[in-house]
């Protein structure tokens, strides 16, 4: 067979269980009122559900990462698939809500191990000349599973029994898995070495699930609150004794060395700082819809998916572009056009015209497609390959936790806002008084402009490095 053709075959067995595992992502919320009722618990114990497979899959990323440059990615990556479908079988089989957590974990296991290897395994697959395109299909995948995530969602869930959600995994994950047996790279067999640092992997799975379980638990119960502090300094000292371990090992679970690449770290941070900015519009804007406009779930739907198909179609036209022109120079570009779709947020009112909202959604989405693509390929391009695995994981991390900041900051801006307009604390939005919630948004979005300030900071502060394309 061709070998460009294989490779290119290798990235749709990639996307497949991309596709996957954010159509999983997007398509447990829309059933947790279903949930509750079919187990008979609250409604607030089905968030665990969504929880605990964020939880466990973040904890899980770079343990999966360094696993792949230690084992194989290819390697890890089918053990991941195998054991996400199998957790999929296994959720689909109702049981009890104890038993579905468990399954979750199951999946979050899997899709962890997937996750971490995903990004490396393109970047070692595909020549610089077209890995900027084939990450930006990866986008592409991406966006579809969360695009198609609601709307399949809800059609399974209107046909049949929400263990639908689950069973719809199972023909995707078989044919990625015979896929991935055919067109993944081989490689040769490897074992764990007997120095491996388990002790760095336990902290660090520990740390990051303290850090997930503090960001979530104190969007909802305030993060003032003794248990919520608790959390925060169990974090931190998981995290410091982490550090130490990993200084102190001879083969340490996460090369700290890596972080003084300043490519590679001010690439990070720049994606932290655009999901963080592309949090707050998947917060605000449905608020600003449905409460302030009144528009139906269903039209503000159709509005809010505009974002994500834009940036799906963009993103490897955008990688394209970075493969032959200069990089940093798209990213600059993305970046530039986020900045102004966050200044066209703060405009927004009451009689805002819907065309000039599809404009400022589309630049939103072309700027991320153009940014998102390039910056993850400078990302992937910055490290040694024996340590791509690791570099892909930490990515993918750090975009879950820029995300629950996002969300974290967003409330915190669009809340404190009003309760400074209302003149006492404000915990929801009153129908009576519209105009605390568009001061709220106009703040939140000049947050958001000032984040992508920073963004565009970091990235021309970067060293040009023509080789790599920069």
């Amino acid at each position: 067979m061709n070998q460009t053709k294989h490779i290119w075959l290798a990235l749709v067995a990639i996307g497949l269980f991309t596709i996957m595992g954010n159509l999983d992502s997007s398509i447990v919320n829309i059933a947790l009122p279903i949930l509750a009722h079919d187990f008979h618990v609250p409604t607030s114990t089905t968030a665990y559900i969504v929880i605990i497979y964020m939880v466990v899959m973040s904890g899980l990323l770079i343990i999966g990462g360094r696993l792949g440059d230690t084992l194989g990615k290819s390697r890890v990556f089918m053990v991941g698939m195998i054991t996400f479908t199998i957790g999929s079988l296994l959720a689909s089989i109702p049981v009890s809500f104890n038993y579905l957590l468990v399954a979750r974990v199951v999946q979050a296991i899997g899709a962890a191990a997937t996750m971490a290897n995903s990004y490396g395994l393109i970047a070692q697959i595909f020549p610089p000349e077209t890995r900027g395109q084939a990450i930006g299909y990866n986008t592409l995948f991406i966006s579809a599973g969360f695009i198609a995530g609601p709307a399949l969602g809800g059609l399974l869930l209107q046909h049949w029994m929400w263990n639908s959600i689950f069973m719809i995994n199972l023909p995707i994950g078989v044919i990625a898995i015979i896929m991935g047996i055919r067109y993944l790279p081989r490689e040769p067999k490897k074992q764990l070495p007997t120095h491996f640092d388990w002790l760095g992997a336990l902290l660090l799975f520990l740390g990051i699930a303290a850090v997930i379980l503090w960001l979530e638990t104190g969007q909802s119960r305030g993060f003032s609150q003794p248990f919520v502090l608790g959390l925060l300094v169990v974090s931190v000292v998981l995290l410091v004794w982490f550090s130490w371990q990993e200084h102190h090992h001879t083969d340490p679970m996460l090369d700290l060395s890596l972080f003084s690449n300043q490519r590679f770290t001010l690439s990070l941070l720049a994606m932290v700082l655009v999901m963080m900015v592309n949090s707050f519009f998947d917060i605000v804007f449905p608020f600003y819809l449905q409460n302030l406009l009144k528009w139906s779930v269903g039209a503000a739907g159709l509005m809010m998916i505009a974002f994500p198909v834009v940036m799906a179609f963009t993103a490897p036209f955008g990688g394209s572009l970075g493969d032959r022109f200069n990089r940093k120079s798209i990213i600059i570009i993305g970046a530039c056009l986020l900045l102004v779709a966050q200044l066209m947020y703060t405009t927004f009112g009451a009689t805002t015209a819907i065309v000039w909202m599809l404009v400022a959604t589309a630049i939103n989405g072309i700027g991320t497609g153009l940014f998102v693509s390039n910056n993850t390929t400078l990302i992937m391009t910055a490290i040694p390959q024996p340590q791509l695995g690791v570099a892909g994981a930490v990515q993918s991390l750090l975009t879950n936790i820029g995300q629950v900041l996002g969300v974290v900051l967003a409330n915190l801006s669009l809340y404190l806002t009003m309760s400074v307009k209302a003149g006492h604390h404000v915990t929801t939005i009153s129908a009576k008084h519209p105009d605390w919630f568009v001061a709220g948004m106009h703040i939140a979005f000049v947050v958001t402009a000032i984040l992508m300030i920073l963004t565009l900071l970091l990235v021309m502060s970067r060293r040009q490095d023509k080789q790599l394309r920069q």
